[in-house]
C-alpha cells in the first residue's frame, strides 16, 4: 500500500477510510445506485437495448468490483493481481449477447470511477483529520482506482472481443443451419421464433441473391449491405457458404428493383432471384437466383454481366438445367445449321431476324441492311440444311437457335 502514500499517517488514514467502506454495505449499495443512476442518463444509447434485467446485472457487477477493488487496496495487493470478478465477467458476455458495443463498458467503468471518488472523498471528510492527510488518501486512492480501473478494463476487452468473436460465430452457424433447413423444405409452425434467431423476418417480401467471385479473391464484407441500400431495403440477412459466395435476402415493404439498383458491385458479381413474400417466397427466391447464377457461370454471353436476374434469364435456366439434353436438342433441330463457321452463323442470325420481324422479308432485309432477295436466298440455303421448310417446328427451330448463340459461345 506504501507505493500509494508514503506520508505520515496516510496508511493508517486510507485502511480507516477503506475499513470504513468495505464495512458498510449500505455505502457500497449507494455507490452503485449513482454509478447505475448516471449510466442510464448519460449512455441514452443503451435505452433500446437494455430493460431492467441488464441494470440489475450492471448493478450487481459494479458492486463486486467496488468489494473486490475496496479489498484488494485495503490487503495491500499489487495491481498486477488485479482481476474481475465473476460477476462483471457474466455482465461483460451479456453486453456481448445484447449486441451492446465495448465503449460502453469502458464508459460505464469511467462514470463508476469518478462516482468511487466522489464517495470516498465524502466519506474521507468524515473519518480524516484536517491536516492535509485527507487530500494524500483521495490522491493514493484515485491512483491507485485509475490502475485497478486500466487493468481490469483490459481483461475485460479481451473477454469482450473473444466472447465476441465466439458468439458471432456461433449465431452465423445457428443462422447458416436455419437458413439450410429451410432452404431444405423444413417449415416452422410459427415464422416468429425462426424470424428472431436468423434476425430477419421472413413474413415480409424478399429478393434473394448470391454474391461470389470467380478468383481466390473474398466477397466484399459490405457488398450485401451496400445491395440493400441501392434496393433501399431495410433489412438484410447474409449466410456465408465460403470465402468466395455468399447466400443473402433483403427485404422491405419499399424495397424497388430497377436497372440503376442492380448494377454491378464492386469485388463480385450478383445473381438475383425476384421479389417473393413470406417463408415460401424466402425459398423460392433463393432457387430463382441460383438459377440465374448457373446461366452467368455456365454461359459465356454473360459473363459480362456483373449482376444477372432472374428475369433475364428465366427462360434459358430452364432450358439449359440439363445441358447435355439441351446440346443434343439444339444438334439434333439444327441439323446442318448447327455448323459452326462463319456462313453457316449468317444464316442463323438471318434466320433468328427473320422469325423476329414476324417473317416479313422487306423488315428482315432492312434490319440487317440487305437486299430482299439476300434474304430469300439464305432463307433457302437454310432450309436445306434442316432438311425442311423453317415454318415447320418453327417453335422448336426458334428455341433451337436461341440455344445455339448461347451454346457455341462457351
Amino acid at each position: 500500500m506504501r507505493e500509494f502514500g508514503n506520508e505520515p499517517g496516510t496508511e493508517d488514514a486510507i485502511r480507516r477510510l477503506l475499513g470504513a467502506a468495505t464495512g458498510n454495505p449500505d455505502l457500497v449499495t449507494t455507490t452503485t445506485d449513482l454509478i447505475t443512476s448516471r449510466a442510464r442518463t448519460r449512455l441514452p444509447v443503451l435505452s433500446s437495448s437494455a430493460d431492467e434485467d441488464f441494470w440489475q446485472a450492471t448493478a450487481t457487477g459494479c458492486a463486486s468490483t467496488l468489494r473486490s477493488a475496496w479489498h484488494a487496496l485495503l490487503a495491500g495487493e499489487p495491481i498486477a493481481n488485479a482481476a474481475p470478478p465473476p460477476e462483471t465477467v457474466r455482465w461483460t458476455t451479456q453486453l456481448v449477447h445484447r449486441g451492446i458495443d465495448l465503449s460502453i463498458l469502458l464508459r460505464i467503468y469511467q462514470i463508476g470511477q469518478a462516482a468511487v471518488l466522489e464517495v470516498c472523498e465524502h466519506v474521507a471528510s468524515e473519518i480524516g483529520p484536517g491536516d492535509g492527510t485527507q487530500g494524500r488518501v483521495i490522491g493514493a486512492v484515485a491512483r491507485y482506482t485509475s490502475a485497478y480501473v486500466d487493468a481490469v478494463c483490459e481483461q475485460l476487452t479481451e473477454q469482450y472481443v473473444n466472447e465476441r468473436a465466439h458468439w458471432q460465430a456461433g449465431t452465423a452457424a445457428r443462422r447458416a443451419e436455419l437458413t439450410r433447413a429451410l432452404l431444405d423444405g423444413w417449415r416452422p409452425t410459427s415464422a416468429a421464433p425462426t424470424s428472431a434467431a436468423l434476425g430477419y423476418d421472413l413474413t415480409r417480401r424478399h429478393l434473394a441473391c448470391i454474391l461470389w467471385t470467380e478468383s481466390n479473391s473474398p466477397v466484399p464484407e459490405d457488398a450485401a449491405a451496400t445491395l440493400a441500400r441501392r434496393l433501399s431495403a431495410d433489412r438484410v440477412l447474409t449466410v456465408p457458404v465460403s470465402d468466395q459466395m455468399r447466400w443473402a435476402w433483403v427485404s422491405g415493404e419499399r424495397i424497388e428493383v430497377s436497372v440503376d439498383s442492380m448494377e454491378r458491385i464492386e469485388g463480385c458479381r450478383v445473381a438475383a432471384g425476384q421479389l417473393e413474400r413470406g417463408i415460401e417466397g424466402f425459398v423460392q427466391s433463393h432457387r430463382q437466383a441460383a438459377a440465374a447464377r448457373r446461366v452467368a457461370t455456365t454461359l459465356a454471353p454473360y459473363d459480362r454481366f456483373g449482376v444477372v436476374s432472374y428475369t433475364q434469364t428465366a427462360l434459358i435456366s430452364l432450358l439449359i438445367r440439363d445441358l447435355d439434353a439441351a446440346t443434343s436438342f439444339t444438334a439434333l433441330e439444327l441439323g446442318g445449321l448447327a455448323e459452326n463457321d462463319d456462313g453457316t452463323a449468317r444464316l442463323r442470325s438471318t434466320l433468328c431476324a427473320y422469325f423476329e420481324e414476324g417473317q416479313n422479308l422487306a423488315r428482315t432485309a432492312r434490319r440487317l441492311d440487305v437486299h430482299h432477295n439476300t434474304i430469300s436466298y439464305r432463307l433457302h440455303k437454310a432450309e436445306e440444311l434442316l432438311g425442311h421448310p423453317v415454318q415447320n417446328r418453327r417453335l422448336e427451330l426458334e428455341v433451337a437457335l436461341h440455344l445455339s448463340g448461347l451454346l457455341q459461345s462457351e
